[in-house]
């Protein structure tokens, strides 16, 4: 099966006494990407959940911003998806990917492990896995430094783009002299809930 597959590719590709000594890191990795939203994508037959566009079948009249928060989380997950799929990614590495795209460096553990809504020992395997697709350089062999390559930067570029169309298609009914109010409100509200979160 798919985790006999994943297992024996992490023989081939550690040393005997680097495998055995990350034997149970490995094994939880498999357990809990076997329940993850995307498949072994490199296998003959596999695809991963979400090639579907995950429309969102709730509907409600209320506007405040809890609602804001469901749909904007949706559409976004749905463009990464789309995005990951593309370059053959799981959501999780593609997460980790935006991660380090956007604060360039791992300076808190807890943080990117919730944004990525995983454990760290699995943080550090797709480290290690986009290490091994050439998306990520790493000091010493170290999960903390990982850093995007030049490889990573089409796939930020794409992603940019994806979601600035998406922005685009939001704003696109606006007169222009409102379209110039949004971005002057949208920086004072970016700024104001980066402050909010340190608190």
């Amino acid at each position: 099966n798919v985790v006999e597959y994943y297992r024996a590719f992490y023989k081939n590709l550690l040393s005997e006494a680097e495998y055995e000594r990350r034997k149970a890191e490995i094994n939880t990795f498999l357990i809990d990407y076997a329940h993850d939203d995307a498949a072994f994508s490199f296998l003959p037959g596999t695809k991963k959940l979400g090639k579907e566009r995950s429309f969102s079948v709730q509907k409600t009249e209320k506007s405040n911003i809890w609602i804001t928060y469901y749909y904007l989380r949706k559409m976004m997950e749905r463009e990464m998806a789309n995005v990951a799929l593309q370059f053959n990614l799981s959501k999780k590495e593609l997460r980790v990917m935006t991660y380090l795209y956007m604060f360039d460096r791992i300076e808190s553990k807890e943080e990117l492990t919730e944004f990525v809504e995983t454990s760290w020992p699995m943080i550090t395997t797709i480290i290690e896995q986009l290490y091994i697709k050439g998306y990520v350089k790493l000091d010493k062999g170290r999960p903390t430094t990982a850093d995007l390559t030049e490889k990573a930067g089409e796939l930020i570029r794409v992603l940019d783009r994806t979601f600035q169309d998406m922005e685009r298609d939001l704003i696109e009914d606006f007169t222009e002299e409102s379209k110039l109010s949004y971005e002057d409100l949208k920086a004072v509200i970016n700024q104001k809930i980066v402050l909010m979160s340190r608190r």
